[in-house]
């Protein structure tokens, strides 16, 4: 028997098994599961393992979705839509269930675990799928980033409880930045912290933005690189909202040049120049593909 032949008898199969949805029962769950595991090298056709996950997605179940993300074969788009719906959601609770109600630290703790999940477990999905995931991690991230930091400027007092809980939201923001790019050689996140710091129209900040890149020599490579903010060069994925923004007051204004950039289907920075804001980003995101 062909492998052709074998791959039509098991899209009829798959099928067929699709009647009784997995929401309906574990034996059901378990048995679908079985049968893409062990088909001895022969995998469904794309359009049945879409199908598949279909069935999976209105079941609306993590922990199942989790199960079918493990049978399905690696960088198949079956595999690429099904964990990009897993991290957008958790994304997505992550805001509506921490950020939003002031759990600051513990939203920007998860979306940073999240996109150190997302660099660790690529093997799973398609370059593309990759690039997707990691612009709405920097979207959430650099929205996180720019609130703390309209939050610290607003608040005046050093010793009062919200602008210490904003150094450590920003400390932390930096160790796990420093560790996603030590093990994952990722540098976004450090350099969409250095790009808020560098930006701030306090003195203050901009001394950090130095400092850090005293301490990140690898940031500042990256950085001397590419673009043209004399004599600073930019690059990361938040370099087009860099190109819109106005030069901020102070000595850095006259180093202020801008960059001719192509626009992007779901960066926040098309939405309008200057500063980001909470309903932007979330547009933004909305409009990134899945």
């Amino acid at each position: 028997m062909s492998d052709v032949t074998k791959q039509e008898l098991l899209d009829i199969r798959v099928l067929e098994m699709l009647q009784t949805p997995p929401s309906e029962g574990e034996s059901a769950h378990g048995e679908l599961l079985s049968t893409l595991a062990g088909a001895d090298g022969i995998t469904p056709s794309d359009s049945v393992l879409m199908s598949v996950v279909d069935a999976y997605l209105s079941d609306a179940n993590s922990e199942k979705l989790s199960d079918l993300l493990l049978v399905l074969p690696l960088k198949s788009a079956a595999a690429d839509r099904v964990y990009e719906h897993k991290i957008s959601e958790r994304l997505r609770r992550n805001y509506r269930e921490r950020w939003v109600i002031g759990r600051r630290h513990e939203a920007i703790e998860e979306v940073l675990n999240c996109h150190q999940t997302v660099l660790e477990e690529d093997f799973h999905i398609s370059d593309a799928a990759l690039a997707s995931l990691t612009t709405r991690l920097n979207n959430y991230i650099r929205l996180y980033i720019e609130v703390l930091m309209e939050e610290r400027e607003k608040e005046k007092d050093p010793t009062s409880p919200a602008f210490a809980a904003c150094l450590r939201a920003f400390q932390l923001i930096e160790n796990k930045g420093r560790f996603i790019a030590d093990v994952s050689k990722d540098y976004s996140v450090l350099i969409n912290y250095w790009e808020a710091l560098f930006f701030s129209p306090e003195f203050r900040s901009q001394e950090e933005a130095d400092k850090m890149l005293e301490e990140n020599p690898q940031v500042r490579n990256l950085i001397m690189t590419f673009s043209t903010v004399n004599p600073i060069r930019i690059t990361c994925s938040s370099a087009r909202s860099l190109s819109r923004r106005q030069p901020p007051p102070g000595p850095r204004a006259s180093q202020w040049k801008r960059i001719p950039l192509p626009k992007t289907r779901g960066d926040i920075a098309e939405v309008q120049p200057g500063r980001v804001r909470e309903d932007q980003v979330l547009r933004g995101i909305a409009r990134s593909p899945m």
